[in-house]
Parts: structure tokens; sequence; C-alpha cells
């Protein structure tokens, strides 16, 4: 893999994955700020608020940010949101035509 100067392909990981906390972590204030102003009643507790409440009710317990660096690393979630799309993909018969093994099969008698 290139190395780009002492920017390793770990710190690049950890750049990214660090993004994505960060961005989870500004949310979360965002929606505590949302419960203070429009729910104080609901603020003894951190994350009791409805805003907090929504936010925590999205399928993997909050937003699912896609961060992507300037070496084109990427973060998990965004993985997992290509290997998702792959699969949908894949399953319909656009999807089947472009496989690799069915032209490969195709072009071989």
């Amino acid at each position: 893999h290139k190395n780009h100067g002492n920017y390793t392909r770990n710190m690049r990981k950890r750049t990214t994955d660090s993004r994505c906390s960060s961005i989870r972590t500004k949310y979360r204030h965002k929606t505590e700020k949302l419960d203070f102003k429009f729910a104080p009643e609901a603020m003894p507790l951190p994350g009791a608020g409805p805003f907090s409440k929504a936010l925590q009710s999205f399928v993997a317990g909050g937003i699912q940010p896609v961060v992507v660096g300037a070496f084109g690393e990427f973060n998990e979630e965004a993985l997992s949101l290509v290997k998702y799309c792959a699969v949908k993909a894949a399953n319909t018969q656009t999807g089947l035509g472009l496989s690799p093994f069915v032209n490969f099969k195709d072009s071989n008698p």
C-alpha cells in the first residue's frame, strides 16, 4: 500500500472513525438542546426527551454517518452501506447481468 508521508493506513482509518464518532456526539448534543428548549420537563435525565428518544429509535440506536477521507478511506458504516447496496443490486435481474461470473460463463462455450 502507498504510504502518504508518515500517514499510514491505520492512521487514516482511525481518522474516519474519529470523525464518525464526533458526528454522533454532535447529533446527540443537538437533540439534547432541542429537548431542553422544547421539552424542559423531560430534562432531569439526559437522553430522556422526545428528540433524544427519536434519535435513539433509529435502527442502530442513532445516525449512521458515512465518512470518506482524503485518501479514499472510509468508516465501517460506509463499508456496510456499500455491501448492503451491492447485495440489493445483485438480487435484481440487471444486477445478475453485471456479474463477472455470468459474463464469463456466457463467453466460454
